[in-house]
């Protein structure tokens, strides 16, 4: 059986868009769960806006969550992320929680 990364935790004090864009071919491969700290200060100061995260795990056919009181909830793309933890998982994942 061959092993499977599931899950991916990435916070890299706003370098995730180049962290993420860096393992394109990882992501595509094994669809892992990806848990993303999101922090506009941080990304600003990266260079970038912190919805690039976001449209670039979506381009790549994932869906973007938040936990709410313990449940998985649709993240609907917020104008501002002050800071919060969002997890995209790959739209057509068999994979469970």
């Amino acid at each position: 059986a061959k092993e499977r990364i599931k899950l991916v935790k990435i916070d890299v004090e706003g370098w995730e868009k180049f962290a993420i864009r860096g393992g394109e071919n990882f992501f595509k491969h094994y669809e892992p769960f990806v848990l993303v700290e999101f922090t506009e200060l941080n990304t600003f100061n990266a260079g970038y806006s912190v919805h690039e995260i976001y449209d670039i795990l979506e381009e790549w056919g994932y869906e973007w969550f938040h936990l709410d009181n313990g449940e998985l909830v649709k993240e609907v793309k917020q104008i501002h992320y002050p800071y919060t933890n969002l997890i995209a998982i790959k739209k057509d994942s068999k994979k469970k929680i």
